[in-house]
Parts: C-alpha cells; sequence; structure tokens
C-alpha cells in the first residue's frame, strides 16, 4: 500500500504500518549520517577512498530505491546533500518528511532539489556529466502549451549533425544547472537542440530570460481566485473514450466532462505533469472530488451530481474557500473538479456537505498535482483507500 505524508489519517491501519515502516528507514538514514558525515567529507579532500555508492544505496536505498542523491557546496558553506526522487514526482512528499525529520549537522546543508548553478560551474558540471566540453552557443525561451515554457539551445551545425544525442543530454544538463531541479521540473516543457541561428546571445543569460519568461506567464494568469470569475468564464465540454476495467485510478473512466478551463483540464488529462502554480497565482490548489457512483444514490440526500456541485459551490463560495471548476461523468465514478484557495478549510468544508448529504463512503477528495497523486482525503473518517496508479517500484 502507498502511504500518504501530506494528507494521512490513521484510520487505515495498512497504512499506518507503511509509514511506521518508512519512518523508522528514515530515522536509521540520519543515524547512520550522522555516523558518517566526516568520513563522507574526508572524501571530497580525497583523505579517503572507500564505496560511498554502495553505502549509499544500503542505507538511503533502505527507504525507497528510487532516491536519487548528489553531494555539492554548502549553501553557505560546508557541504550539501541533495535528496531527490527525479522524475518519480509522487515521491516528493516522501522526500519533504525526509528533510522534514533531517537533523541540524555543522557544515551540512540538506535540499530536496538540485539547486541552481553559477555559470562559473555549470561549464565544469556539464562536461563532468556529459564526458565533453559545453558547445552550446545560444538559447531561446518561449511560452508553449499548458503555461510551460520552452526551450531551444544552439549548437553548431557541424557539432550537432555529428553529436545529436550528446547535444540533447548538453542541454539538459545545462538547463537543470542554471535553473535548478524545481524550476525544471515544474515550469520547463519542451527541451530542443537547434542548429538554425538566430539573434540570441551566449548561454550564461538563459536564466535571466527564463525568469523574465515566467514571470510573464504569471502577469497573464487571472487577476483573482477561481471563484471570482467562474462564472464568466466560457465552459467546454469533452468526449472521451475509457477502456472498461475492474476499476479506475484517478479519472480513467470519464467518458463526458467540462471544464470552466479548457488547457487547465486538457493538462489534468494528457499524461503531462501538472502542478497548480502554472494555473493561479493565488496559491489555489487544482484537485476534484470522486464519488462511487456504483451503488447508486439510495440513502443520499442529492439528487445527482449537479445537486452535488450546487451544494458544494454555494458552500465552498460563502466560506471564501473556492469553487466547483468542472466535472464529469465516468462509467462507474463522478466527477467534481475544484479550485480550492483554502486547501484545508476547503477540504473541512466539502467533507462537511458531503457528510450531511450521506454521500457513499467510497468518495474522495484528490489531487491533479504530480506532487500529489497518491494523496487523498476520504469524505468519511473510514472512507477505504481509493484506486492509485502504478507508478512502478
Amino acid at each position: 500500500m502507498c502511504a500518504r505524508w501530506k494528507t494521512f489519517n490513521p484510520g487505515i491501519a495498512a497504512e499506518a504500518r507503511v509509514r511506521d515502516e518508512a519512518g523508522a528507514a528514515i530515522d536509521r538514514w540520519w543515524r547512520a549520517f550522522a555516523d558518517k558525515k566526516d568520513d563522507i567529507a574526508a572524501l571530497f579532500t580525497q583523505e579517503q577512498d572507500w564505496d560511498l555508492p554502495a553505502w549509499i544505496h544500503e542505507h538511503l536505498g533502505a527507504i525507497d530505491p528510487n532516491l536519487m542523491w548528489e553531494f555539492g557546496p554548502g549553501i553557505d558553506n560546508g557541504h550539501r546533500l541533495v535528496i531527490t526522487p527525479e522524475n518519480r514526482h509522487d515521491l516528493r512528499p516522501l522526500v519533504d518528511q525526509m528533510l522534514a525529520s533531517a537533523p541540524a549537522i555543522d557544515g551540512w546543508s540538506f535540499l530536496d532539489h538540485r539547486p541552481r548553478e553559477p555559470f562559473s560551474m555549470v561549464e565544469m558540471t556539464v562536461e563532468g556529466r556529459t564526458g565533453a566540453p559545453l558547445a552550446a552557443t545560444g538559447f531561446k525561451c518561449e511560452k508553449g502549451r499548458f503555461n510551460f515554457i520552452d526551450i531551444a539551445v544552439e549548437f553548431p551545425k557541424s557539432f550537432l549533425r555529428d553529436n545529436e544525442d550528446l547535444a540533447d543530454s548538453q542541454a539538459f544538463v545545462l538547463i537543470e544547472c542554471l535553473l535548478g531541479e524545481e524550476d525544471l521540473d515544474k515550469w520547463v516543457g519542451n527541451i530542443d537542440v537547434r542548429s538554425k541561428p538566430w539573434r540570441s546571445s551566449g548561454v550564461e543569460g538563459l536564466a535571466a530570460a527564463f525568469d523574465e519568461c515566467r514571470e510573464s506567464i504569471i502577469a497573464e494568469l487571472p487577476d483573482g481566485p477561481f471563484y471570482r470569475s467562474v462564472d464568466d468564464n466560457e465552459w467546454t465540454l469533452f468526449e472521451l473514450k475509457p477502456q472498461t476495467a475492474d476499476d479506475y485510478p484517478a479519472q480513467s473512466d470519464m467518458y463526458v466532462g467540462k471544464s470552466a478551463s479548457q488547457e487547465l483540464w486538457e493538462n489534468a488529462h494528457s499524461g503531462v505533469r501538472f502542478d497548480s502554480l502554472r494555473y493561479s497565482r493565488h496559491g489555489e490548489v487544482f484537485c476534484y472530488l470522486k464519488v462511487d457512483g456504483s451503488e447508486g444514490l439510495e440513502g443520499e440526500r442529492f439528487q445527482d451530481k449537479a445537486d452535488i456541485e450546487d451544494a458544494l459551490g454555494e458552500k465552498l463560495r460563502a466560506d471564501g474557500f473556492g469553487c466547483c471548476i468542472g466535472g464529469g461523468t465516468g462509467l462507474r465514478y463522478s466527477y467534481v473538479d475544484l479550485a480550492l484557495t483554502d486547501l484545508w478549510g476547503g477540504i473541512n468544508a466539502i467533507r462537511q456537505v458531503l457528510q450531511a448529504g450521506n454521500i457513499a463512503k467510497r468518495s474522495w477528495v484528490q489531487f491533479f498535482d504530480a506532487d500529489w497523486v497518491t494523496e487523498w482525503v476520504g469524505v468519511w473518517d473510514d472512507s477505504p483507500a481509493p484506486p492509485l496508479p502504478d507508478l512502478g517500484d
């Protein structure tokens, strides 16, 4: 069973055991690190020689084998350790828990993303990770689909012709180093390499150009939260063709949907990573209610999904917690999409309304954000776990 770290409720014994086991592994890791910190630091000055990767695999891998790591200079001084799940975004809450449990150790900084590097270090990093000197000569940043920033990196035509795979690797490492892993994850869309020259400056200006592009995207987002303007939005209807299955994670059984934000909805259903910050500058979290309708509405005080939407919308707006921005009907489940300005205030209001309406026990609030894809909140304290996507080992 997958354990929740942001939305945990101790009502499910199997999940509690998984969390307890992971918590014990985290404690063992930090104790082992504290005991070994001087030996690790000695490696950086070549005062010792021992198998650090094997030691990390034994101790950090005991928490989750998908966790990656990287050492570097500390934030102010000393050393840093980055612990990151890279593209396993569902493990971000686990990493957050790890760093929250990290001890204070003199001379050490602990981070959950690779930070930005000054350009003076980037060339060395690119050469060290790709095995060749940096050959990029320019770049271009522009707004892409789903409010991502697409980046093209320019290389000499002769280099690109003979080393396209190397150019791809160098472009990725260059962007990660200059922007940092967090901005890469949340904001960078397509990364392209090109030989056609354009009026671009050297790659050392990429971070500043990226920041300017991001600020322009944020400036184009709605002036206020969704609940202030949703009635004026143009709504879009969608038709899908789901495959029948025993059960359906996320919204995978949906065959008809609607949304007050077409691009947001398409992003959430595209398989491309979603992050709420690309659609709101007011801290809204985009999530959805999922209700199992396989047993019908007998015993419930709601006539249909529209009745649920109306009740939730009225309560959320009255409290200033958000609003409904869409929904859908699936082969088994019904959905109401939500924009919450106050996450926990909104969730508590949702639970209050739905419990008063005697909604089915198999009802949950779930999340579109890639980092929260395995987090969920049951409408009832004894709601069972919902079906979750299989994200691999």
